[in-house]
């Protein structure tokens, strides 16, 4: 929720709106990786978003990754 009034980029937000934040970019910073766009699941160093960072990051995301790895391998 906003906690004040404010214009971001000629949109009026006023307090206690709702606001949706969206990360479109995520995973795919061409600053970051080389060939952004492209799916490469053998990419090193990929330090995404999805499973959260910090004290909030995902206790089942190693699971998770292995399982993506081998359903990825088999199709």
């Amino acid at each position: 929720m906003a906690a004040q009034n404010l214009d971001l980029h000629g949109q009026k937000i006023r307090e206690g709106d709702t606001l949706l934040l969206l990360l479109g970019s995520a995973n795919r910073d061409p600053e970051h990786y080389q060939n952004a766009d492209k799916l490469d699941i053998t990419r090193a160093d990929n330090r995404h978003l999805a499973f959260g960072t910090g004290i909030h990051h995902c206790l089942g995301s190693s699971l998770a990754e292995v399982e993506g790895q081998i359903a990825i391998g088999t199709l």
